[in-house]
């Protein structure tokens, strides 16, 4: 028995002998696989996409700054608006909920140019920021954005508190309101271009244009072109309008109604005076004109200086002035009764006013002794 047991187990050893092992050889990585295993333990150790990246802190409400200077919109953490803007600013407040600007500085912008007397000179251009708005939350509040913008909030003690947001975006105007849940109520659009407002029947042929330099009325141009779209007078002007055929009164208000530019143009939008602050000309029943001139003077607060042809500065006060701007008539510093003539239009029993001078003394003068024909 232990024969055949010793020769079992050595049937076994010599067939173990016989078999080859089978070796097992790895094959190199390629490079591709090499290249992906790289990105992906990059990846690992990014920053999610969506998260606030090192460097980077919040500011106020949903605004954030990373570390490279640029604004972003937020909401727990979590990015919401990229960090591509430029300017950050706090608009105001409706209600509970803040509204913010931020804005993207990118090329230029029309404006309205000022001479060194700071009287309007022409249409120059500024720096243009395109701003969006957005509440405390980060919700975007509108569609478009704006070039310019201003916020008007009613502060009156009855219920139902609106605000107003003001935006231009390339010469056009949008006005939109709030409630006081912050939600738009209505808006407004005002188009750049022709108005639609008939000019008048002195200088035919003419049409109105405006275009928003900013957002209010305040910063609205006005000027004119003719049948064929070609500009006459510059849109510039917050005011122009003609009295008769063949002139027009153009002006820009700055500080007031009796403050700015004012000037007398010819029918083809040539500029024939440019000295005065004011101009106005009024019809007498007798079909003839007069017209009366104001400048503020030399120590007058405003920021527009009037001179005359020599370089000059104007002398301050009322004077009478004939079509082309030409003085007729001493300067007064005020009128007694306070202008009837600019009130409510001359009527056939008033004929005289009475002119008070800078030393206080008065003089009765007869308006039709400054009368022209048109």
């Amino acid at each position: 028995m232990k024969k055949l047991l010793a020769l079992l187990l050595a049937l076994l050893l010599l067939c173990s002998c016989g078999v080859e092992e089978e070796s097992i050889i790895e094959e190199p990585q390629s490079e591709a696989e090499i290249s992906s295993e790289e990105e992906i333990l990059e990846e690992s150790q990014k920053e999610p996409e969506n998260e606030l990246g090192e460097g980077s802190r919040v500011l106020e409400g949903c605004v954030f700054k990373s570390a490279d200077e640029k604004y972003g919109i937020q909401k727990d953490g979590k990015i919401v608006f990229e960090p591509v803007y430029d300017v950050f600013k706090t608009v105001g407040e409706i209600g509970e909920r803040t509204i913010y600007a931020l804005g993207k500085t990118e090329g230029t912008m029309p404006a309205i140019a000022y001479d060194d007397d700071s009287r309007v000179s022409g249409i120059g251009e500024r720096e243009r920021t395109l701003y969006e708005f957005f509440f405390e939350d980060g919700n975007l509040i509108l569609s478009i954005p704006a070039d310019s913008y201003h916020f008007e909030r009613n502060i009156g003690f009855k219920p139902g508190t609106k605000a107003w947001l003001y935006i231009s975006l390339e010469g056009n105007q949008y006005v939109y309101e709030f409630n006081t849940d912050g939600e738009i109520v209505s808006d407004e659009f005002t188009s750049k271009g022709k108005t639609g407002d008939s000019f008048n029947d002195y200088v035919h042929g003419y049409e109105k244009v405006c275009y928003y330099y900013g957002p209010t009325d305040m910063e609205k141009g006005l000027g004119l072109v003719d049948s064929e779209g070609n500009e006459i007078v510059p849109a510039v002007y917050t005011y122009i309008h003609s009295s008769f055929e063949g002139r027009i009164v153009a002006g820009r208000s700055e500080g007031g109604l009796f403050g700015g530019t004012a000037r007398i143009l010819d029918g083809e939008g040539n500029i024939i005076c440019d000295k005065y602050h004011r101009i106005d000309f009024d019809e007498l029943p007798d079909g003839r004109f007069i017209g009366i001139a104001y400048c503020a003077g030399e120590m007058s607060q405003l920021a527009t200086v009037c001179r005359d042809e020599n370089g000059e500065v104007m002398k301050g006060g009322y004077r009478f002035i004939d079509k082309d701007g030409n003085e007729l008539s001493e300067v007064f510093a005020s009128e007694k009764d306070g202008f009837i003539i600019r009130k409510a239009g001359i009527t056939e029993g008033e004929t005289t006013i009475t002119a008070v001078y800078e030393d206080g003394s008065e003089k009765e003068i007869n308006i039709y002794d400054y009368a022209f024909e048109p």
